[in-house]
């Protein structure tokens, strides 16, 4: 839902999606007088802007918001159980903190949309304070997801790179500094948002906020302008698409030099490989959600904020790119089920779906060792050797 501007000194446009990376959603309108006749031709694209609004904002975004939300949830309640603790798992629990923020931020926007709570009075007033909140903390979240998941793709990248040292680079204390940071310095960087709107208490004038001179003031304008487009996307892409091709580049290494390590180094290294491919599958999917992001933040960079979303057909692309940042918050719970089969069976033994058998043979698998040394049985050691090296590797590695 747009909200046309008729005083533009003085009023912003506020997209319902509140998560553009720019000030693109507080940009200012101008009215086209068209070419004087009383009747003017709908300018090129209008339709799609339409269109695109409905399908992203009003019918992909209730699905994608709710689908997150459960799947952030059951993220942070498997990957917070004691036998999944490792660094990695410390960084994706607090990925999966920022992901669910940002899509709780989207709800009040959501409920707005049905016509019964739009007309009551109080939620309006409510609604159009929430604008401003919405305005600088779905930037907040949207920094700290970029962030964290670039911390995450180095862990990696260190932890596959010098495999036997890992367990002294890539430590859960180090892990929680780098999230500490990474929290505080987004939030200190997009806290002049909250000043860049104020709300409009008329209840009579459909247009809900109003800029302020902050947000009107050259100076800042363009330093948000270019510290928003390089620290928000160019930076974040950038590094993501070069430590992804590096993770892949050694993975596809590993597979060659597999033959030359021992089988103790194998077991090492094979746990932290397929982590990894957990995490190389997580970074894919933020390069392509966030794609059509990165295409408007260059034409953003290279033709100013008033002049590209002028063109209706950038419009309707900036809807689609909200969606799809939207979509990268809500999928990484497929992507742990679908891929990683340590985090399937911390999930089934967790909401007990009938594995817990096995994963309590891999708590008790030393005690069974010990007795069937003693007793030398054959049958009992081969019964639970496979579970006893499986969790000397755990010791080593836990994995998603």
């Amino acid at each position: 839902m747009n909200y046309s501007v008729l005083n533009s000194n003085k009023s912003a446009e506020v997209d319902s999606s509140g998560l553009n990376y720019t000030m693109t959603n507080v940009s200012i309108i101008t009215l086209d007088a068209g070419n004087g006749s009383d009747t003017p031709s709908p300018p090129p694209y209008s339709q799609f802007v339409v269109d695109a609004d409905f399908a992203a904002s009003s019918v992909g975004m209730p699905i994608v918001c709710i689908i997150g939300i459960i799947g952030n949830i059951l993220n942070l309640v498997v990957l917070s159980k004691k036998s999944m603790r490792s660094s990695t798992t410390t960084f994706l629990i607090a990925l999966a903190v920022s992901d669910m923020l940002l899509l709780v931020m989207q709800v009040p926007d959501l409920l707005y949309r049905i016509e019964a709570i739009k007309a009551n009075d109080s939620y309006t007033l409510f609604y159009r304070y929430y604008l401003i909140s919405r305005y600088a903390l779905s930037n907040f979240f949207i920094t700290c997801t970029s962030w964290l998941t670039i911390a995450v793709t180095i862990e990696r990248f260190l932890a596959v790179k010098f495999t036997f040292h890992a367990r002294l680079m890539c430590t859960i204390r180090r892990a929680i500094v780098a999230i500490t940071g990474i929290f505080v310095v987004s939030f200190a960087f997009h806290f002049s948002k909250f000043f860049e709107l104020m709300p409009n208490l008329d209840l009579s004038d459909p247009t809900p906020v109003f800029t302020t001179a902050l947000s009107q003031n050259p100076i800042y304008e363009k330093y948000l302008h270019y510290t928003n487009i390089s620290i928000a996307v160019l930076i974040p892409f950038a590094m993501l698409f070069v430590f992804n091709s590096l993770l892949i580049y050694l993975l596809i290494q590993h597979r060659t030099q597999r033959q030359t390590l021992t089988s103790t180094q194998q077991k090492l290294k094979d746990d932290i490989i397929h982590i990894t491919v957990v995490v190389v599958a997580m970074v894919a999917v933020f390069l392509i959600c966030h794609s059509l992001g990165v295409y408007l933040a260059m034409n953003i960079a290279v033709h100013g904020r008033e002049k590209i979303f002028a063109n209706n057909l950038l419009q309707g692309i900036r809807f689609i790119s909200n969606l799809m940042v939207v979509t990268n918050s809500s999928v990484n719970f497929i992507l742990y089920c679908s891929i990683s089969s340590k985090f399937q069976e911390a999930f089934l033994e967790t909401f007990g779906c009938g594995r817990k058998t096995k994963c309590s043979t891999f708590r008790t698998g030393k005690h069974h060792r010990a007795s069937q040394s003693s007793s030398k049985s054959t049958s009992t050691t081969s019964e639970v050797k496979t579970p006893y090296k499986y969790k000397q590797a755990e010791v080593e590695e836990v994995m998603v």
